[in-house]
């Protein structure tokens, strides 16, 4: 982990010059992503079946600018005014009074820093190893992306509850450790300083557990339905997509996000749900790869798989994308089938999972291949 100073503008000044108005290179800006100060008490718990409830009254919410982890080159000026001469924030050449003179600061971020309400939601009593999904990438590879997904399922379902603005709640995470497993708490803040009571109304038990089976039951189905569910792969705007969380595109998928609100609810993670999008996706492998390397498609023991019989033999088992990928870390369904690979002289086993194959099937490829 890397600590680093973050400051918050008091206000902001101009570079003195006057050039004419051209909206033809105007690019989206990120304005940061938020935190939750770690600077906190955790408060009362309340358990909820895999999820314990915290309401933390006037909470640090942080929104951070690191300038895409390069932080900001700061210089004070003799006026008192602090600028940043990053050469890669601007277009053209840097005014004189940018690039001559001033006191150098140690290199920080930039951001805002709010005290509101906010709801904070522990996922450590699930039905998996630690009870916990694992975000590390090498552990799980859809953890981060299925948090994310099931905060903005909330945020959704909490819009409509409170009849609210897409943009009053905020959504984010924070990172934890749930026993050797690193994972990350979903934290739902008001975006109005002080809060506006919108933390405290979702964080009764009564109402956040009907906001899950209204998630589960009402949202899922019709997500599941067609023409819904053949239309969209992973997220649209139609179910998760908006444009507060237009950096976070990349990371959603509704059937993630559904699989974490079954696993709030105590139920267990149904393969099934994945069913139809792991046949499809095997099968565009299969086209894609099939005139490089020989794969047929099987199930092992309940569990759709990809081998290379050819040579010393390779094959990948296909499992859930919110099963870890640590032997350590196997369910017996996923041993069962590993061991009965292994048992028809496939040199070389390995698990991945459905999210893989969609978002770098490559990987599985050179797992294929030996690489």
């Amino acid at each position: 982990m890397r600590a680093f100073s973050l400051y918050q503008p008091e206000g902001y000044r101009t570079i003195y010059s006057q050039p004419d108005y051209d909206d033809n290179h105007i690019s989206p800006m990120y304005a940061g992503y938020s935190e939750l100060s770690t600077n906190v008490g955790l408060g009362h718990e309340i358990r909820l079946r895999g999820v314990s409830l915290r309401l933390l009254e006037q909470a640090e919410v942080v929104a951070v600018n690191d300038n895409n982890r390069k932080l900001f080159n700061l210089s004070r000026l003799s006026d008192g005014s602090v600028i940043a001469p990053n050469r890669d924030l601007y277009r053209k050449p840097l005014p004189d009074f940018m690039r001559t003179g001033g006191q150098a600061l140690e290199p920080a971020a930039i951001g805002e820093v709010r005290r509101t309400d906010v709801l904070l939601l522990g996922l450590d009593a699930l039905p998996l190893p630690d009870g916990a999904i694992a975000t590390l990438q090498r552990s799980c590879p859809a953890g981060k992306g299925a948090l994310l997904s099931f905060a903005e399922l909330l945020r959704n379902a909490a819009k409509e509850y409170l009849d609210i603005e897409q943009s009053e709640p905020d959504v984010g995470l924070q990172p934890t450790r749930t026993g050797a497993t690193v994972s990350a708490r979903v934290f739902l803040a008001d975006a109005l300083d002080n809060g506006a009571g919108y933390a405290v109304e979702l964080g009764a038990a009564t109402t956040f557990d009907k906001l899950l089976n209204s998630i589960r039951d009402t949202t899922g189905q019709r997500l599941r339905d067609e023409p819904h569910r053949v239309a969209c792969t992973s997220s649209c705007p139609g179910c998760l997509r908006n444009y507060e969380n237009r950096f976070s595109h990349w990371a959603l998928d509704w059937r993630l996000g559904l699989d974490v609100v079954d696993l709030a609810l105590g139920r267990p993670l149904d393969p099934a749900n994945w069913a139809d999008r792991t046949a499809a996706l095997m099968q565009s492998f299969s086209d894609g790869y099939g005139q490089h390397i020989r794969v047929e498609q099987a199930v092992v023991n309940g569990l759709p798989a990809l081998i290379a019989p050819e040579g010393p033999g390779a094959a990948i088992v296909i499992g859930h994308p919110l099963w870890r990928h640590e032997d350590a870390h196997w369910n017996p369904e996923v041993r069962r089938a590993t061991t009965e690979l292994h048992g028809r002289g496939l040199a070389h086993v390995t698990v991945s999972d459905t999210y893989v194959l969609d978002r770098t099937p490559i990987k599985l490829f050179n797992a294929l291949i030996g690489q």
